[in-house]
């Protein structure tokens, strides 16, 4: 038979879990990056399990809202599946800016003769020079007649705090043993080697790669670019 005691912390600790899960749910019906939901649907798929676990194996807890749970994550899910299928099939690239190794010679050539590397980013802010850091990036290279490719998919250690994870999902634990970004220049810079880049929001990602790369030269010792005159 359980106890008081054992009833209140059983249910308290099932409070936790449903909060969480409750939260996970509202952020990942409301959010529009792709990236967000999924990360946030599988944060409440496994509040979800782990409840149904405490359910198991302590009777006495009540879960009589679970169908409707399983109903919205399956509702989610049918929703996010058609959100990326329709992205996919209807890409969108706001921007397109110029990389490494990209050069004159390409003006006036067809887009689907070109190379394009397609980014992406998560950051701890929304303005390298307040100090926001990259904390996950992903290049997606694209070569004329191809399927596209995944180049480079990785978290990014800042250095520091992990903010705004209720944008993007990542939090302190997630980056633990993950590379800085001064590790992965030559990475970055060989994927986007002689493509057009292209972006949601170029302008924003490119100003977070010249602040990260400016910071791993001075991390190397490296004297500053100088602008051409």
């Amino acid at each position: 038979m359980a106890t008081p005691d054992l009833v209140s912390a059983v249910s308290q600790q099932a409070g936790r879990l449903v909060q969480i899960l409750n939260e996970s749910l509202h952020i990942a019906n409301d959010s529009k990056s792709i990236k967000t939901r999924i990360s946030r649907l599988t944060l409440a798929k496994d509040k979800l399990a782990e409840v149904q676990a405490l359910a198991q194996q302590y009777p006495f807890l009540s879960l009589e809202s679970l169908p409707e749970v399983l109903k919205c994550i399956e509702e989610l899910d049918r929703e996010i599946d058609a959100q990326i299928k329709s992205n996919t099939s209807k890409p969108r690239l706001q921007q397109i800016t110029t990389a490494p190794g990209y050069s004159a010679a390409t003006e006036g050539t067809r887009l689907r003769d070109l190379s394009f590397a397609v980014i992406d980013l998560e950051t701890t802010g929304l303005s390298a020079k307040s100090g926001a850091r990259i904390v996950e990036i992903a290049i997606v290279r694209v070569e004329p007649g191809k399927a596209p490719t995944v180049i480079l998919d990785t978290l990014v250690d800042p250095q520091g705090p992990v903010r705004c994870t209720d944008i993007h999902g990542i939090g302190d634990d997630d980056v633990v043993g993950a590379p800085v970004f001064a590790d992965i220049v030559p990475e970055v810079v060989a994927a986007m080697e002689g493509a057009l880049v292209g972006a949601f929001n170029a302008s924003f990602d490119m100003s977070f790669f010249r602040a990260e790369v400016v910071a791993a030269s001075q991390a190397h010792g490296l004297p500053p670019r100088r602008k051409a005159s």
